[in-house]
């Protein structure tokens, strides 16, 4: 188990939130833009992108609002 695992409890979140909002910011989309796209609130979008929320359900609608597959994102299983 690495350190960010021991931090965030689950491998490759990290990554995956830094992903997502340098792909918002290199669209140019605003968190608004992607919160209306994908149905959650701002506030929701901005806990995925800094990491706070790690949920692959949250994450998998953001990606999908950022034209991303779950695949892009998240480690896969196994």
């Amino acid at each position: 188990m690495n350190m960010m695992t021991k931090m965030n409890g689950t491998a490759g979140r990290p990554a995956a939130a830094e992903l997502l909002r340098s792909a918002r910011v290199t669209r140019g989309y605003s968190i608004d833009d992607v919160a209306l796209t994908c149905g959650l609130t701002a506030d929701e979008v901005q806990a995925v992108e800094s990491g706070a929320d790690d949920d692959a359900g949250r994450i998998t609608r953001v990606a999908a609002a950022l034209g991303l597959s779950a695949d892009d994102v998240l480690p896969s299983a196994g």
